[in-house]
């Protein structure tokens, strides 16, 4: 069963730290191409693959990678600006540490601004909670 965005937002959200499986239900979430498991021939016969012509490619470390984070985001949402910060928070007496992930729809105007505990899901939860806005436009 395909994850709703709204769904796949919270799962994001709720995270301490990305996933391969989180991973795979974004990547089935926005294309509709199930991740499979790579088997033999692959460098790690383990990791998860998605179809790509003429073939299969390793599905990206979306919510680990920064990289693969900002791909994602360019792909899904072109022309838009993204920002991403660190910020410290005491909690309980402990000093935690939070990235601030930013979409924007032109310089000065914020789209979307998220919190998470790696930068690479504060851009993934960005990135959804900008498509569940434009859906709803």
């Amino acid at each position: 069963m395909t994850p709703t965005l709204t769904t796949l937002k919270a799962r994001v959200d709720e995270a301490d730290e990305g996933s391969r499986e989180l991973d795979a239900d974004l990547h089935l979430a926005l294309t509709t191409f199930e991740a499979r498991i790579a088997g033999p021939g692959w460098p790690d016969p383990c990791d998860l693959v998605v179809p790509e012509l003429p073939g299969w490619k390793l599905l990206p470390h979306y919510t680990t990678s920064v990289d693969a984070a900002l791909a994602l985001i360019e792909a899904k949402l072109p022309g838009c600006w993204w920002d991403l910060e660190r910020e410290y928070v005491y909690h309980m007496g402990s000093l935690l540490e939070r990235y601030v992930g930013r979409i924007r729809k032109s310089r000065d105007s914020y789209l979307i601004v998220v919190t998470a505990p790696t930068p690479a899901l504060a851009l993934i939860s960005a990135l959804l909670a900008a498509l569940i806005a434009k859906e709803r436009t």
